[in-house]
């Protein structure tokens, strides 16, 4: 249901790369043109001068003089890690506290929404040519994190399509993978990086596969989410909340 009291923020993790910044912007602006009577907002944890407390603070402010009475908190974030469990609670607890009549709620992490799965499936299908699809194996490549239990749904989210999961700051690592995938008989590799948006880490693991002895068997594939795809994600996940 759509209420006109009811304000959308959204949170990324932020970097000193202006793209990432840029990108939320993007998601942002296409979520308001979905949702036109939504109060949308949008944040990150790290590269702005505000803490995140600080700006929620800020849009609370904001929010209210719109007469909302609740903010979703929409995390747009892949994985359950350090950032998801601990930090954007601790940040909105803080929050909290600076409004007496304005509740603060935390929707599911973006990579929780039902329909990654299939997106996800749709984009191996897509990159991998129909004559070689019992040759190529697949690789589903994600941040990773260190959090107990963190990378259990990229590791469900790979078996559901076909592929193997690596991880660029955890093992298994992706080189690790390849020479698995390659030992296992594969002829052609289908990697895809499990990143909102192409950054420095995407490029990073793109020159990892140009220096790689097994480079003509790589292909390197796109990151599977558009922004309109997050945009709508994003908005129908913060819906469900009412």
């Amino acid at each position: 249901m759509r209420t006109s009291n009811v304000a959308y923020y959204l949170v990324t993790h932020g970097s000193r790369d202006p793209r990432s910044w840029s990108v939320l912007q993007e998601i942002a602006n296409l979520a308001q043109k979905q949702e036109p009577s939504i109060f949308i907002g949008w944040g990150c944890l790290e590269g702005l001068p505000l803490s995140l407390a600080q700006q929620l603070q800020k849009f609370g402010q904001e929010a209210q003089a719109r007469e909302c009475n609740r903010i979703i908190i929409e995390p747009l974030f892949l994985i359950p890690g350090v950032h998801v469990n601990q930090d954007i609670p601790k940040e909105v607890a803080i929050a909290q506290q600076h409004f007496a009549t304005l509740q603060f709620q935390i929707a599911p992490y973006l990579g929780e929404s039902p329909q990654i799965p299939q997106l996800i499936q749709t984009h191996f299908e897509r990159n991998i040519p129909l004559a070689q699809k019992h040759k190529t194996a697949r690789i589903l490549i994600a941040h990773g994190s260190r959090r107990e239990g963190a990378n259990l749904p990229i590791e469900k989210l790979a078996q559901q399509a076909g592929a193997i999961a690596a991880y660029w700051s955890v093992p298994p690592s992706l080189e690790t993978q390849i020479e698995v995938s390659i030992a296992q008989g594969a002829e052609k590799i289908a990697v895809m990086p499990y990143f909102l948006a192409p950054g420095g880490i995407t490029e990073a693991i793109a020159a990892k596969i140009l220096d790689s002895p097994y480079q003509a068997q790589i292909h390197f594939m796109s990151v599977p989410l558009s922004l309109v795809q997050i945009a709508d994600l994003a908005i129908s996940d913060g819906l469900s909340l009412g």
